[in-house]
């Protein structure tokens, strides 16, 4: 949830509470005073978390690029995306990780994502990796964020349609670690990827062969 809208949804919440407390305090009896109290903050407490959805979910801003949306997402600038159909993988480099996020793309440009943008469909581990599949919702968008480690360089590779996918590889702690990006439309369980143009990866299904 971008900083900004949970921001703006405790400060409701606590003027809320601040007033129905006031409220209580003036217009209850003493015996009852503590439990509404309780039942004002929790429902605080939800209307918090719910109200961050929404704000979210039906905010009507729209962005001419991924890039705008990250800035306002949280601050940080694109290293790489993959496009979509309806969406854009979009990921980032902290220090010695990876940030990966989904943002919705309609005939409007591209918007903020929230919770429902997108679902994580499977998670594999495999020998020297591991592989996560998401989907847009209410799409046909998937995509593949994967990592391996391996003794050799990876300079390729490609998916069983033949599509270029993008790649980070670096040397790290005398093998090569490779964070791994792919769209699919589509996906199908016979999905895999070939590196280097000989070694495969069935990245939901089998080890490195």
């Amino acid at each position: 949830m971008p900083q900004v809208y949970l921001l703006i949804s405790l400060v409701l919440s606590v003027i809320i509470f601040l007033v129905a407390r006031y409220w209580i305090l003036r217009n209850s009896k003493l015996e009852n005073r503590r439990k509404n109290t309780i039942i004002v903050a929790g429902l605080c407490l939800l209307l918090t978390i719910l109200s961050g959805h929404i704000l979210i979910d039906n905010v009507k801003v729209n962005f001419e690029t991924p890039e705008d949306v990250l800035r306002q997402y949280n601050g940080r600038s694109v290293d790489g995306m993959v496009y979509g159909n309806h969406s854009v993988f979009v990921y980032t480099r902290a220090w010695d990780s990876i940030n990966i996020l989904i943002i919705p793309r309609s005939s409007d440009g591209y918007k903020l994502p929230s919770t429902s943008t997108s679902r994580i469909i499977a998670t594999n581990i495999i020998s020297g990796g591991v592989f996560t599949l998401f989907n847009v919702e209410g799409t046909t968008d998937y995509y593949v964020d994967g990592g391996i480690r391996t003794e050799y360089e990876v300079k390729s590779i490609v998916d069983n349609n033949g599509n270029a996918v993008k790649f980070i590889s670096e040397w790290f702690f005398e093998s090569y670690s490779t964070a791994i990006f792919a769209f699919v439309e589509n996906f199908t369980d016979d999905y895999y990827l070939i590196i280097n143009g000989e070694r495969t990866i069935h990245p939901f299904q089998d080890s490195i062969s």
